[in-house]
């Protein structure tokens, strides 16, 4: 290969797209379960990327301005004991639209549109 030829591959191979932030990633999964109907829990977060802070996650993002709704709900621990957890939802369409500028302005940031609810999710 010439010198030359080397210099072309260098200039025009495609830079790696940067992984998503822990931010984008819930903002993606808070849209997915806002268009499903559902509410986001912690196993749900814990499962797509390994989150352990969910709910200072949530905090973080209702300091952003965005109304998200939280409830206790009630599941069964590993032990087989009932016990209770938050889940969480965008609150109403003024959230979502601003959960989803928001999720697409660190999506741009990375260089990567339109939006894909998968990318980021841990796949086994």
């Amino acid at each position: 290969m010439t010198a030359q030829a080397k210099a072309d591959a260098m200039t025009t191979a495609p830079e790696p797209t940067r992984a998503p932030l822990k931010r984008e990633r819930l903002l993606s999964l808070l849209l997915a379960a806002h268009e499903a109907g559902r509410w986001l829990t912690h196993e749900d977060t814990h499962a797509a990327y390994g989150d352990s802070c969910f709910p200072t996650d949530v905090s973080g993002l209702r300091r952003e301005g965005l109304a998200i709704e939280g409830e206790r709900h009630r599941f069964t621990n590993c032990d087989g004991r009932p016990t209770t957890r938050n889940r969480y939802r965008l609150a109403d369409p003024e959230s979502v639209e601003k959960a989803r500028q928001l999720r697409d302005t660190y999506r741009r940031a990375r260089g990567v549109l339109p939006a894909d609810p998968e990318e980021g999710r841990r796949h086994a």
